[in-house]
């Protein structure tokens, strides 16, 4: 593909494009940690579609757990509604652990809180309720992760999570078109490149948040 310039190079069909900024990968040699081995490795991921998306993937995974094999997790990505589903799941996965990882443990740890506060009460009216702490400075994407960890996440980091498991969390990053991840180690695209979370203090709500949000600002995000 040709630049505006008339130099053959890569460029995204973005918002950056139309700015004049042209994306192009960044080169950079950060990678995120490959998790341990495992005699027959399950990777799993998980789509969006709002509350049915997650609940379609506490299906999946439940499943994984019903035929022995959740143990044996090693990647599991998600966007949007399969997000919280993801998130949800890693933030319980030590007490998986140490129960054995059974199905079980999955409805007691996992399946259960979360189908007891989507059937208790409204995400939507909490959010609309909340809005006025969007004035100012406050942003739709933060008022969804503060909900997120009062509900589900608990104040998690990043950085926190098991490192048994690829946590892989994807959103979009509307400065340059591209997929946005938010992993344990690093944070980032391969435009802008990868940043470490370690020392970030970065919340896994607010990777779910931009996740399941219709747009990011990675850049605050990563501050």
């Amino acid at each position: 593909m040709t630049d505006p310039t008339g130099e053959r190079g890569w460029v995204v069909d973005s918002p950056a494009v139309g700015a004049g900024l042209q994306a192009r990968p960044c080169g950079d040699r950060l990678r995120p940690a490959h998790p341990p081995g495992a005699d027959d490795p399950f990777a799993v991921t998980l789509s969006g579609g709002g509350f049915r998306a997650t609940l379609a993937g506490l299906g999946a995974l439940r499943l994984v757990a019903d035929i022995g094999a959740l143990g044996q997790l090693r990647y599991c990505s998600s966007v949007s509604g399969g997000s919280i589903a993801n998130a949800v799941t890693a933030v319980a996965w030590p007490e998986l652990r140490r129960h054995g990882y059974t199905s079980a443990a999955f409805d007691e740890l996992v399946i259960e809180p979360v189908v007891r506060r989507v059937s208790g009460r409204s995400l939507t009216a909490s959010l609309v309720l909340g809005a006025w702490r969007t004035i100012g400075r406050g942003t739709r994407t933060e008022l969804l992760a503060r909900r997120l960890d009062e509900w589900f996440l608990h104040q998690a980091e990043l950085a926190q999570l098991d490192p048994e498991v690829r946590w892989v969390i994807s959103a979009a990053n509307m400065i340059t078109g591209v997929r946005f991840t938010f992993e344990r180690d690093v944070v980032g695209d391969y435009t802008v490149g990868l940043a470490p979370t370690a020392g970030s203090r970065l919340k896994v709500s607010l990777a779910v948040a931009a996740s399941a949000a219709p747009r990011i600002l990675p850049f605050r995000a990563a501050a």
